[in-house]
């Protein structure tokens, strides 16, 4: 068997507006650990956007695997970044992030109950073929974050054999 070598990815990091929004919705609703929490000041090399002297706030949060899989929030802090309005649409250069979720159904009530944008009314079930010729079936919940990334929240029912 080989195995694969090479690059992988350890953290997606995105621009949030309002960081304590952000983190009751990754926290809160998906069940991530805050696993570092610090300002920063941009040297003028190597971040795309800002300036030399900007300050920033950096939260990563982690769910379940010790180093891959995490999400990286920066505020503007000081001078604050403008953003553009929070779109709930989908389209070209637009990521959406597949969770594997242990309550599909409880990520919805808690996303409702804060007030986050959602999908759809319920979660729903669906049910796919896998990679290995399996049936899987999933109950379902899709929504936005604060700042309109898409996440796609499924909990694996039953997989029936090929």
């Amino acid at each position: 068997m080989n195995e694969m070598q090479g690059s992988y990815v350890k953290r997606t990091t995105l621009m949030v507006r309002d960081m304590e929004r952000s983190l009751l919705f990754y926290r809160d609703v998906l069940g991530a650990e805050i696993w570092f929490d610090t300002p920063f000041t941009l040297s003028g090399v190597g971040f795309p956007i800002g300036k030399k002297g900007d300050r920033l706030r950096l939260c990563i949060v982690r769910f379940n695997d010790p180093e891959i899989g995490m999400i990286g929030l920066i505020e503007f802090e000081e001078p604050p970044e403008p953003a553009p309005p929070v779109s709930y649409t989908l389209g070209w250069g637009q990521p959406i992030f597949v969770v594997v979720a242990d309550d599909a159904r409880g990520i919805h009530a808690r996303a409702e109950a804060h007030g986050f944008r959602l999908r759809n009314p319920e979660p729903h079930e669906w049910s796919t073929t896998g990679a290995k010729g399996e049936t899987k079936h999933f109950v379902s919940t899709n929504l936005w974050d604060p700042d309109g990334h898409f996440f796609e929240c499924n909990q694996v029912t039953r997989i029936d054999p090929a």
